[in-house]
């Protein structure tokens, strides 16, 4: 199955081939979870990251089904 992956911030240095206009269309097993889409992409995400998957928040253990759309951003603080 595919999926969209669009990341933003410093995680785009670990995807070689990401152009994010269209993001990057994943191929994955049936049954992932977004830990394991992390995983195989050696994708470095952390607590201080928020994924949504087709727009809602999501935690790591979320299995992605075909045609999803997965977005990390890095969370921002300022003062």
């Amino acid at each position: 199955m595919k999926i969209t992956l669009e990341v933003f911030g410093s995680l785009r240095e670990h995807l070689p081939r990401y152009d994010p206009e269209p993001g990057l269309e994943v191929e994955i097993p049936s049954g992932t979870r977004l830990s394991g889409l992390f995983a195989q992409l050696k994708l470095p995400v952390t607590e201080s990251n928020m994924i949504t998957v087709d727009g809602r928040l999501a935690e790591e253990d979320e299995p992605l089904t075909d045609g999803a759309s997965v977005l990390v951003l890095p969370y921002v603080g300022g003062g």
